[in-house]
């Protein structure tokens, strides 16, 4: 005779709190794993785009592409919400998250530039 198992989640507790918080938890273990296969080297060497040395890096604007994709997000103005959590993008090492529109101008030159 088969027992049928009940589904029992688990006492949800809320607690409030001061601190910054994240929405994307999985920033952590992306950028451990980009920065254990060597990623960041990989797209210094491989993309030279910008000519003025201010802003997010070709680095720095190629892998908040990346992760913001990996948040499931697929425009660039999605790229906005990455800029505005402080806390992923820290995480993330980004020091410069790139405005969306700083995003499309960047990728227009990287057609330019092929």
């Amino acid at each position: 005779m088969n027992k049928r198992r009940r589904i029992r989640p688990p006492k949800v507790e809320f607690e409030f709190t001061d601190l910054d918080l994240s929405a994307f938890g999985g920033a952590s273990v992306l950028a451990q794993t980009a920065r254990r296969f060597g990623l960041f080297e990989l797209l210094d060497d491989a993309v030279s785009v910008k000519v003025r040395n201010r802003g997010a890096s070709d680095t720095e604007t190629l892998w908040a592409m990346i992760a913001s994709l990996a948040r499931g997000h697929g425009a660039l103005t999605d790229l906005d919400a990455l800029r505005a959590d402080h806390v992923a993008s820290t995480v993330l090492g980004l020091r410069k998250v790139p405005e969306a529109r700083r995003a499309g101008e960047w990728l227009g030159a990287c057609v330019r530039a092929t």
